[in-house]
């Protein structure tokens, strides 16, 4: 990939594959996109990205810093009808997760799913104004099997 700018270079970092613990690929499309602009590289033990630019005598200093990790999830199991119960790697909100397409699997190996919840007429009444357990939400990646769904990820991605 060629270097980009601006808005088309945040939106390919927005986008990249990078939850936590496995921010490889979002590390290498930075530095891909810094390579020449800085003086120094500082290694570390996260895996991050420390570049230095240096300035003259008397120059203000700055300092940029983010996360290169997104919200993440893991899977930890496949249902008989090939959808997906996860564990949460950040604890988010579950109220804002139906409904969320998401990525699933390992980077070399990609699949599109969508988070989904138990239909509003299976519901009970108590259960319609409070955010769902963790274990109520499901992964629909199209797969209509345990066996197909096997195929395509893994426990553990």
């Amino acid at each position: 990939m060629c270097k980009q700018t601006g808005s088309e270079l945040l939106r390919t970092l927005c986008l990249a594959f990078g939850p936590s613990g496995n921010e490889d690929p979002v590390a290498r499309l930075i530095l891909e996109n810094i390579k020449g602009s800085y003086d120094e590289l500082i290694p570390n033990r996260t895996l991050g990205v420390i570049a230095v630019i240096r300035g003259g005598a008397g120059h203000k200093r700055i300092m940029l810093s983010s996360h290169m990790d997104e919200v993440g999830f893991m899977i930890k199991a496949i249902n008989e009808d090939g959808t997906l119960k996860v564990a949460s790697m950040c604890g988010p909100d579950t109220r804002i997760m139906a409904g969320r397409r998401v990525t699933v699997g390992r980077d070399d190996r990609l699949v599109r799913g969508v988070f989904a919840v138990k239909p509003i007429h299976l519901l009970k009444r108590d259960d319609m104004d409070s955010a769902l357990p963790m274990d109520e939400l499901y992964l629909d990646i199209g797969a209509d099997s345990r066996e197909e769904a096997e195929k395509l990820v893994q426990v553990g991605d």
